[in-house]
């Protein structure tokens, strides 16, 4: 199955105030890195709190989870020591579900509480090999696992009970609070991928592609509205952000100026779409802001020229508006996390 995770995303904290008039200003704070080499946020939920990973000089990554308070901390694995651990989402409690790298040499799905560490979630009947890539506020975990005939099929975890098999060949990656699921499978007699919102009574639901028959398409974000965001195929091989709603069904949500190729990671309850897209001469990757009054809209532009930084990815939004993902600042690959300046008016920090 295609990657879906392709957006694979405290030394020092800086605070800026973005002075660009007629749009959203930004602070933005550098959440540093625990390596020597690139630092990627990946998730981030109402309260700031923040999950992701960093590679270290063997470029092996290190699942972390950050606080204003504590600053980054490495989540300790429980497979062996130097092994491979990655952090995907986070959730309300600062949960946080990812994989790691078991004695075995297998990536594992986990779930991490601060209190009581790192968890293996088991498997759907296989070697134990999956991942876990998205997780609900009640804890429920979504990922993909292989089974026993070594199919890799999308899988819904629930505390107290076995793995849940979708019944889908592919991945889930997010899960909101109505339980509905997004993910992307593979079409039956097929060797197209499909973006796909799944329901307990409906089961999976096909969200189609921007390219028509034979294109591809990835489902890696749902807001509680039971909206999703991804990446789709078009008719000419190129790859574009999308928004999908049951109103107005899939839609191409375009590139920055410049580029020809874009990608949406994160979506939250204003329908505030997060992502990254080429830029004129498609040479590196900017990262984005969709929203229904303003468009797409480069980050870079809305955080000042002489910070230093260039953001590359964002890769998910809280309600507030808060925004994670990774970039360089004076050429060192970093974590950010970027604050509305309206939230930080109203007591946000």
């Amino acid at each position: 199955m295609p990657s879906v995770n392709r957006f694979v995303r405290v030394a020092s904290m800086a605070l800026v105030l973005v002075a660009l008039a007629g749009a959203q200003q930004y602070v933005i704070t550098d959440l540093g890195t625990l390596g020597d080499r690139i630092c990627v946020a990946l998730g981030v939920n109402n309260f700031g709190e923040v999950a992701g990973y960093y590679l270290d000089s063997s470029q092996l990554s290190h699942a972390f989870f950050w606080t204003k308070s504590a600053g980054m901390q490495e989540i300790k694995t429980i497979g062996f020591q130097g092994g491979l651990t990655f952090a995907a989402a986070i959730n309300a409690s600062g949960e946080v579900a990812g994989y790691y790298t078991g004695f075995d040499n297998l990536q594992h799905p986990f779930l991490w509480r601060q209190d009581t560490g790192m968890h293996d979630l088991g498997s759907l009947g296989g070697d134990g090999e999956g991942n876990a890539l998205g997780i609900g506020d009640s804890g429920q975990v979504v990922g993909t696992s292989y089974t026993a005939t070594r199919q890799e099929d999308a899988f819904l975890w629930k505390e107290g009970a076995p793995m849940h098999d979708l019944r889908i060949s592919g991945s889930a990656n997010a899960i909101n609070r109505l339980g509905e699921i997004s993910g992307t499978g593979q079409l039956r007699n097929s060797s197209v991928y499909h973006a796909f919102i799944w329901t307990s009574s409906m089961g999976g639901h096909d969200l189609g592609s921007l390219g028509g028959t034979g294109s591809q398409s990835y489902g890696l974000a749902l807001n509680n509205l039971g909206e999703a965001v991804g990446i789709s195929t078009t008719k000419n091989g190129l790859e574009r952000a999308f928004r999908w709603s049951r109103s107005g069904g899939m839609r191409d949500l375009g590139i920055l100026s410049g580029g020809n190729q874009s990608w949406a990671y994160g979506i939250n309850d204003s329908s505030e779409i997060v992502g990254a897209s080429f830029t004129a001469g498609d040479n590196t990757t900017h990262a984005l802001l969709w929203t229904r009054r303003a468009g797409m809209q480069d980050l870079n532009s809305l955080i000042p020229p002489n910070s230093g930084w260039v953001l590359t990815s964002a890769n998910a939004i809280n309600a507030v508006g808060q925004i994670v993902g990774g970039g360089t600042i004076n050429g060192q690959g970093h974590a950010f996390l970027l604050t509305p300046q309206s939230a930080r008016n109203t007591g946000l920090k």
